[in-house]
């Protein structure tokens, strides 16, 4: 899916939908380049959560924004909005990013971003996941099609206001094109 400008529409909910980070494009881009934006993120996350973030997460934070903002300097998205870090309505989960404008058809739209570092993916045993890291995790497709469904299903401006709503993975350090393959392989994750 791709975002053009025009109204952004917005995801605050009555209760206020959490987020670590939210700004226009514009915004994001130049917090981006002055390095800021993680200690920015590390501070709202102890406002919001009482405690300092997972060193793992502020790392993935310096390594996978600059990765997102690369792919986020065209020019039709400078009308558009970023959220960092949005929490789910249901379960504590936070999408890595959700970009929020018009699509090319002018209708009010999102992209729920999931960012990955992975360097390598294999095949896994379970059921919609694979190996990663020395770990069977869930494919990065399925999980970005949770938190689109639960945005679907709970938020007021997807369920009233019929904003549309689309997933979008990137795994900016995956080079590996048979690994990039076996995430595309429908035989094995059919659907997905």
């Amino acid at each position: 899916a791709r975002l053009a400008e025009g109204r952004i529409p917005s995801l605050d909910s009555p209760s206020g939908t959490q987020h670590l980070y939210r700004a226009p494009i514009s915004t994001f881009l130049a917090d981006v380049t002055t390095g800021g934006l993680p200690s920015a993120l590390s501070a709202r996350y102890e406002q919001l959560e009482g405690k300092t973030p997972d060193p793992g997460e502020v790392g993935a934070w310096k390594h996978s924004l600059p990765a997102l903002a690369d792919v986020l300097r065209d020019q039709r998205l400078r009308s558009s909005e970023i959220f960092v870090e949005l929490w789910m309505p249901l379960g504590g989960y936070r999408c890595d990013a959700v970009l929020t404008g018009q699509n090319i058809d002018s209708e009010n739209a999102a992209i729920v971003v999931e960012l990955k570092q992975w360097t390598h993916v294999a095949k896994s045993k379970y059921h919609n996941e694979v190996w990663v890291m020395n770990a069977s995790k869930l494919h990065p497709c399925a999980q970005v099609a949770g938190y689109v469904g639960a945005l679907q299903h709970s938020n007021s401006a997807f369920v009233d206001e019929g904003v549309k709503v689309k997933g979008y993975i990137c795994l900016h350090n995956l080079t590996d094109h048979r690994a990039t393959a076996l995430l595309r392989d429908v035989d094995a994750f059919g659907p997905v």
